[in-house]
């Protein structure tokens, strides 16, 4: 089985002038060379480096091969996302890869177009290779800065792809981390949102994240929650400013070192956009400096957090950004009412 790194490396290996060319020509033939290779999955690639006062795009290109029956399951256009990261203060953009600026929604509804029966003679797989501009997808400011980017097509996940823009502003400068979304209940230190280690924490990874998703309800509320391990390296933007603490009636009290800014990201099949939930989850402990290991815990509830009374019945495929990657999928099944 080819792997995506391979697919990178034999099918995306574009000069710089060839990603900013985007030659229809050079993208079909890539295509035509990827539909010979075991390989079905997603892979991107695109230059390490944009002059934004020379060049006009943010090219990346995607190549992706899929079975007959998965083109026709999981449509391409309707379900395949952009995740833009600016890793200068951590924000996340989500936006459809191949879907005009001006056709994009941010709510989970249902698109309008009917699905017939599903025809006899599906090829056995297909193949294409296209570019796309993160610039005219996601509204990343066009000025020095270091982005990274990745794609979601449903339950398939890309590579990362990171970016530094070169513009005629200096690097922003971070802004250290002050505010924590969504807050814990200091009456209770044993309610959601927590962010002290509970028997369903994960067990925290080397790096990145691991979580798992959960769905309950009773007579009197439904219930989303989302249960964390992560482990990072400190950036400056990460770092908290003094004197922030939690201190719970029980007297226990905790001091903010740092605070992670992570999307919690709900795609469900031909939504008109996804469900993305921006979280500030704080990190307990002595005081950190930049390049110091960071390891944290997280359980939120996410119906509460979000002020939501309840999340549409179907399938949904999860999973959260942080620190210019995403981790995942994770699949969550919400039942009908009494099921």
């Amino acid at each position: 089985m080819v792997s995506t790194e391979d697919i990178v490396k034999k099918i995306l290996n574009f000069s710089e002038n060839e990603f900013f060319a985007g030659d229809p020509d050079l993208l079909s033939s890539r295509g035509s060379d990827l539909l010979d290779m075991d390989y079905m999955c997603i892979a991107i690639n695109g230059p390490q480096v944009v002059l934004c006062d020379k060049q006009e795009i943010a090219p990346i290109v995607m190549a992706m091969r899929v079975s007959g029956d998965r083109g026709w399951d999981v449509n391409i256009s309707r379900n395949c996302y952009i995740v833009a990261t600016n890793l200068i203060n951590g924000n996340i953009l989500i936006a459809k890869a191949l879907v005009g600026p001006k056709d994009q929604k941010s709510s989970m509804g249902k698109e309008s177009s009917v699905k017939g029966p599903k025809p006899p003679g599906l090829s056995i797989a297909s193949a294409q290779v296209t570019s796309i501009d993160a610039r005219k997808q996601v509204p990343i400011t066009w000025n020095t800065g270091l982005w990274s980017f990745c794609v979601i097509y449903y339950d398939w996940l890309s590579n990362t792809l990171d970016m530094q823009l070169i513009g005629d502003e200096p690097v922003p400068l971070a802004i250290p981390a002050n505010q924590i979304n969504p807050d814990p209940d200091l009456a209770d230190i044993k309610a959601l949102p927590s962010y002290v280690p509970t028997s369903k924490t994960p067990k925290t990874p080397d790096t990145g994240v691991a979580f798992t998703v959960e769905y309950n309800e009773d007579t009197q509320k439904k219930y989303l929650n989302v249960y964390g391990a992560f482990s990072l390296i400190a950036r400056d933007f990460h770092l908290a400013e003094p004197g922030i603490a939690h201190l719970f009636q029980d007297g226990t009290q905790h001091h903010v070192a740092a605070i992670i800014p992570m999307t919690f990201i709900m795609v469900t099949l031909d939504a008109s956009g996804p469900a993305q939930f921006n979280w500030n989850v704080p990190v307990y402990g002595a005081k950190l400096n930049i390049g110091d290991q960071i390891n944290g815990v997280f359980a939120i509830e996410v119906l509460a957090s979000e002020n939501l009374a309840e999340v549409e019945p179907g399938e949904y495929v999860c999973y959260i950004a942080m620190d210019g990657r995403v981790y995942g999928p994770q699949t969550l099944i919400v039942p009908e009412t009494g099921k």
